[in-house]
């Protein structure tokens, strides 16, 4: 018989020992909040991280100083690619049809709808066969509501219905709700009046006159224009006016443009009245012309009118050459002029003459036709 021993420096496994003792918790770890906006200091502690989902910014880890500079995930957009095929066609969708009469069959396609907007009523889905049952879409009519009424009297029993109210403008009474017998008594809605308040201050006053002004005008805080110099004194004070304390009249304005020549003027224009011619004078009938300078025979006009005015007939005419089957022409010297006559030119009373002197200053700005004395008369104001 023989036998083998083993030996080895490790002798067998014992039992298990008993479990020792639990060791000190770890701290924290470190969390990762989301958002999408931006993490406010108040969020998270010393370590933390944010992931912002709006735009992919990363922040972290949270110090003292608050949570820092985010970094961005997001990479940079990448290359767009091919187009993929294009897929197949879908089904047709339903489609909602309304109407004012009921559906036909011929209306629609399996799948659809029908609204009939005269009653409300709400058909499909259509089927292969028909548009079936509609069922209402018009709930059930609720019951009034009440109103409030207005108007400036006491309310009439009449008035309303049950439940209404009232308001009187002319005194804020409100009534309401009305009952079955009446309004009832009203709450009136005008609060109490409240105490007068204090007296205001005073304003102040502007004052005027042509001098300056002495102590004893106005109030303190009041103003004072002097009219003759536009000077401005105030606000007074205790003491007094003291100095103005600015001019209101403004500096003198640029020169206007110039304004439109006036009418020719007239002033200088001299006429006679008429001198009626009873004989004939063949040799020259002398007509007294005081104001006929030789000024005016030198640079003005002298003119000189017959008119002949019988009842019937009534003309005037300029004089120098033929007139009515006559020769007439007239001779002017300072403070006179003369009138011939040659031919059959019958004087029956019924002729008068009168002269018009322009002087030249005056002729240089008119433009009128000197034969027509009705131009001449309304030119130079000139009375009949």
């Amino acid at each position: 018989m023989g036998f083998t021993v083993s030996c080895t420096k490790e002798g067998d496994v014992g039992p298990r020992g008993e479990d020792g003792v639990h060791g000190v918790d770890g701290e924290d770890g470190t969390r990762i909040y989301t958002g999408s906006a931006a993490p406010t200091a108040d969020i998270g502690d010393i370590g933390d991280f944010y992931f912002r989902t709006s735009n992919s910014d990363f922040y972290g880890p949270k110090s003292d100083a608050g949570w820092g500079t985010a970094t961005n995930l997001r990479g940079a957009t990448g290359a767009t690619g091919p187009q993929g095929p294009q897929g197949p066609a879908g089904a047709a969708g339903s489609k909602i049809l309304s109407g004012t009469a009921v559906p036909t069959t011929g209306t629609g396609a399996v799948g659809d709808f029908y609204f009939r907007t005269t009653t409300g009523d709400f058909y499909g889905p259509k089927t292969a066969t028909s548009w079936g049952t509609p069922i209402n879409l018009k709930g059930v009519k609720g019951e009034d509501g009440s109103r409030i009424y207005s108007g400036t009297t006491v309310p009439a029993t009449s008035l309303g219905v049950v439940g209404d109210f009232y308001f009187r403008t002319t005194t804020s009474d409100f009534y309401g709700p009305k009952t079955a017998s009446s309004w009832g008594t009203p709450t009136n809605l005008n609060g109490a009046t409240g105490p007068q308040g204090p007296a205001g201050t005073p304003g102040s006053k502007i004052r005027s006159g042509a001098s300056t002004p002495t102590t004893s005008i106005g109030a303190v805080g009041d103003y004072y224009i002097h009219t003759g110099t536009a000077n401005l004194y105030g606000p007074k004070t205790a003491s007094g006016w003291g100095s103005p304390v600015m001019n209101l009249r403004g500096p003198q304005g640029p020169e206007g443009p110039p304004g439109k020549d006036g009418e020719p003027g007239t002033a200088n224009v001299i006429y006679s009245n008429w001198y009626v011619i009873d004989t004939y004078i063949q040799q020259g009938y002398g007509i007294a012309a005081p104001q006929l300078t030789q000024a005016i025979m030198d640079r003005g006009q002298i003119l000189v009118y017959r008119r002949y005015n019988n009842g019937k007939v009534d003309y005037v005419e300029q004089l120098g050459g033929e007139v009515s089957g006559a020769s007439v022409w007239y001779f002017v010297q300072p403070g006179n002029i003369f009138i011939y006559y040659h031919g059959t030119l019958v004087i029956d009373g019924y002729h008068a003459v009168r002269y018009v002197l322009i002087p030249g200053s005056v002729l240089a700005s008119t433009n009128v036709d000197l034969r027509d004395f009705n131009q001449v008369k309304t030119m130079f104001h000139i009375p009949d």
